[in-house]
């Protein structure tokens, strides 16, 4: 089945929505799920809800909609005719919520039980040493601290350095050895985060196909932990800089 599935702000990948939202459209755990879109970022993040909700095969078009295009495979235009709503997911859902981590507050936990958690950024450089935000409506700078820099975005809008010149997918093992550097490895334990969880979907992704075990989508983001740290600056830190750096501030 393919669908071109409408992205749900925020943290949406709920029990009972998700579910609804995938049962509507005639998905359950059983059905082959193929997601596209003009925004990779996009089509990872609506991947994700489903390999949380409980999707059993679920694949992206490599260069997306424009991919497609380009290769001169059939469309049509038109509004799509859904399939027949489902009325059994087919298992309990959330079938794998080992792979989401929801709040800041989970993500202190997880580094109180392994403080070699990594916890990677896949947010530009600018926006990871703290020059901008990233975004109109989040005003502070910075990342959570420790955090480090999963090389994948030249602005906030795109994953750039994880995309070939014609907008298909690299490799893991194109992408690795620049991750290394920050001790993102194979083996580590990884949170994979941004500033709302779209972009670190993609990242998470190409970890996933290349057989990465441990990883996590840690989808509140740069957007979640700034609040956090209003709120409660000595649990939830935030560091503005490189910190391979002497220059970087750590704020609590």
């Amino acid at each position: 089945m393919q669908l071109n599935l409408k992205p749900i702000n925020g943290t949406y990948y709920r029990r009972n929505r998700s579910k609804k939202y995938y049962l509507k459209r005639g998905v359950t755990s059983k059905t082959t799920l193929i997601v596209y879109s003009t925004d990779i970022n996009a089509a990872s993040r609506v991947a994700f809800a489903a390999l949380w909700t409980g999707v059993n095969n679920i694949k992206i078009i490599d260069g997306g909609y424009k991919g497609w295009t380009k290769s001169d495979y059939q469309v049509k235009t038109g509004r799509a005719t859904l399939p027949k709503t489902a009325t059994d997911f087919g298992v309990e859902v959330p079938a794998n919520p080992q792979y989401e981590i929801k709040t800041p507050a989970e993500v202190v936990a997880q580094q109180k039980q392994d403080p070699d958690l990594v916890l990677a950024s896949t947010r530009s450089w600018q926006e990871f040493t703290g020059v901008v935000s990233g975004y109109s409506y989040i005003k502070d700078k910075g990342e959570p601290k420790g955090a480090v820099y999963a090389k994948s975005s030249l602005t906030s809008a795109d994953v750039a350095y994880l995309l070939n010149k014609d907008g298909t997918i690299k490799d893991v093992s194109q992408i690795a050895p620049a991750w290394e550097k920050w001790g993102i490895k194979s083996t580590s334990n990884i949170d994979f985060y941004c500033g709302t969880g779209w972009r670190a979907a993609t990242a998470f992704f190409i970890a996933y196909q290349g057989g990465w075990k441990n990883i996590h989508l840690y989808d509140g983001g740069w957007y979640a932990w700034d609040k956090a740290n209003k709120k409660d600056a000595a649990t939830y830190p935030v560091q503005v800089g490189d910190p391979h750096s002497d220059t970087v501030k750590y704020l609590d």
